[in-house]
């Protein structure tokens, strides 16, 4: 499934401090950008409606370079005063995922603490950090989401 992002600049506050978070088109690409990371995702598409610029994503999982997990995936259903509620927004995702190292040790936690073997156990174990951009149905920025420390 593909949706649409539009360009945008906000604000972020973090702890005590702000920062300036952007969301551009730049050639074929879907930029954001920071201080604290940059993000680049292909578009399928680029173009103009009412609303004003535009790009199309499709939905995407992949591990880059750096070891950070990239992600586009739509978000869940909205609610519409019109009661229609198959519209669905994107979210852009980056994340660290938590080395093997940190992996193992919480096994060996988990075995010392509860006595059962990993292979008895689903570990859910979340990102090192991770940082979200949503937008809506229409493509429009609608937040922010941070887990952890980037």
């Amino acid at each position: 499934m593909a949706g649409k992002v539009r360009p945008f600049e906000e604000n972020l506050e973090v702890s005590s401090s702000v920062y300036q978070v952007r969301g551009i088109i730049d050639c074929n690409r879907f930029v954001i950008t920071s201080v604290l990371l940059r993000i680049e995702v292909e578009t399928s598409e680029i173009g103009k409606d009412e609303k004003g610029p535009f790009a199309i994503l499709t939905e995407l999982e992949y591990i880059e370079p750096d070891g950070t997990l990239l992600s586009v995936e739509h978000e869940g259903s909205e609610s519409w005063s019109d009661g229609y509620k198959d519209r669905h927004g994107l979210i852009i995702s980056k994340a660290k995922p938590v080395s093997s190292k940190t992996i193992g040790d919480l096994e060996v936690h988990a075995v010392c603490h509860t006595g059962y073997l990993p292979s008895a156990m689903n570990l859910i174990v979340p990102p090192e950090w991770s940082f979200s951009v949503y937008f809506n149905s229409i493509g429009n920025f609608d937040g922010f989401g941070i887990c952890g420390h980037l």
